[in-house]
């Protein structure tokens, strides 16, 4: 009886890892309605611009390349419609706008927490290994996923720039993404996801093409916001006294030490461009 009963257990335990690992590689479509308002703030100086764009940005706008895409294009289109999007005027978007692409195609529920601690248990139940060596070696589970991703990552942020760019017929500088140290060759960002952290930013040109190569910047907890932005714009041969900072994001990038303010509603500001 005690074998039978030894036996029962070890099948029950056997089937309950199982399921859990089942459940752990399980993705359920979801969908949700975002918020595409745009307040739109212009001077009266002529072209051409420096376009400002603060997105307000979820953590289900970024489910997927294909929904942060339609969410940034949703609010692009009116800026079109307001006769701003031209090959002339440089379109900026926040620093580490495309860092939280690391959120795709994870579980539906993740998508409804209000806050980065209400998802990191959820991450951590999907992610066991990941969060287990994230514990070995020092690191949060939201970096041990970019690492995880990190490939896919860099190949979603040259592909985001190069679209956005050349549907809009803009000049675009396309905020930044958190990457593991990355290569650019053969028309690629290559990286193994390993290696001290990076924070790389891209610039395309009306047509898609890029303006400079890609740009590393050493990040840290500490890093202030802005300065590879800011970096960027002078090798543009641009100056601009707006704010840089990573407003756009759903939550504070983890580990980071400066604070996330949140607009309202997405906000796109226009600003004389000036040489």
């Amino acid at each position: 009886m005690r074998r039978f009963a030894l036996w029962l257990a070890l099948l029950l335990l056997a089937f309950a890892i199982l399921g859990y690992a089942y459940w752990t590689q399980q993705r359920t479509a979801s969908y949700q309605l975002s918020d595409l308002r745009l307040h739109i703030l212009t001077s009266a100086q002529p072209a051409p611009f420096l376009l400002d764009l603060q997105p307000r940005l979820y953590s289900s706008d970024y489910r997927d390349l294909a929904t942060l895409h339609g969410k940034l294009a949703g609010l692009l289109r009116q800026a079109q419609e307001a006769q701003l999007m031209s090959s002339d005027n440089l379109l900026v978007l926040p620093e580490h706008i495309a860092s939280w692409l690391f959120l795709q195609e994870e579980k539906p529920q993740l998508y409804a927490a209000q806050q980065l601690s209400e998802a990191l248990p959820l991450l951590g139940l999907s992610h066991p290994l990941l969060w287990l060596q994230g514990k070995l070696q020092g690191e949060q589970l939201p970096q041990q996923l970019i690492r995880h991703k990190a490939q896919r990552l860099a190949d979603d942020y040259l592909w985001l720039c190069r679209q956005l760019a050349s549907e809009f017929q803009v000049s675009l500088l396309a905020g930044s993404l958190l990457l593991p140290a990355a290569e650019y060759r053969d028309g690629r960002l290559h990286t193994d996801g390993r290696g001290a952290w990076q924070q790389v930013g891209l610039a395309c040109a009306a047509d898609g093409t890029l303006l400079l190569p890609p740009q590393q910047q050493p990040w840290d907890a500490h890093t202030p916001p802005g300065q590879l932005q800011a970096q960027m714009l002078r090798q543009l041969g641009h100056t601009a006294a707006i704010s840089l900072e990573q407003a756009s994001l759903p939550w504070p990038l983890p580990g980071s030490q400066h604070s996330n303010s949140r607009p309202a509603v997405s906000q796109l500001q226009a600003h004389p461009l000036q040489p």
